[in-house]
C-alpha cells in the first residue's frame, strides 16, 4: 500500500464514523428523554428529588453528544479545507 492509499483510507475512516453516528440519533433521543423527565416533574406524579439525578445525567449526556457532533463537523470541515494534511489532536 502506498502513501496515497493510506491517506485515502485515513480520510474515509472519519467520514464513515460520521455517517454511522447519523444513523444513531443519540442526541435527539437523549433530548426527548430530558423532555419526558421534565414533564414527569411538572406533572407532580413523582417527587422532583427522585427524578433530579436522572435528569442531571440525561442533560450531561445531551451536552456530550452535542459537543461530539460539533467537534466531528469541525474536524470534517478542516479536513475538507486541507485534504493533504492530517490533524491528530
Amino acid at each position: 500500500m502506498d502513501k496515497y492509499e493510506i491517506q485515502g483510507r485515513m480520510m474515509k475512516l472519519p467520514l464513515n464514523v460520521i455517517k454511522l453516528t447519523k444513523r444513531f440519533p443519540v442526541s435527539r433521543e437523549s433530548d426527548e428523554t430530558v423532555f419526558w423527565l421534565e414533564l414527569i416533574i411538572a406533572s407532580g406524579l413523582v417527587p422532583e428529588e427522585q427524578v433530579a439525578p436522572i435528569l442531571k445525567e440525561a442533560n450531561e449526556i445531551v451536552a456530550m453528544m452535542v459537543r461530539s457532533l460539533i467537534t466531528a463537523k469541525e474536524s470534517l470541515k478542516k479536513l475538507n479545507k486541507n485534504p493533504n494534511k492530517s490533524e491528530i489532536n
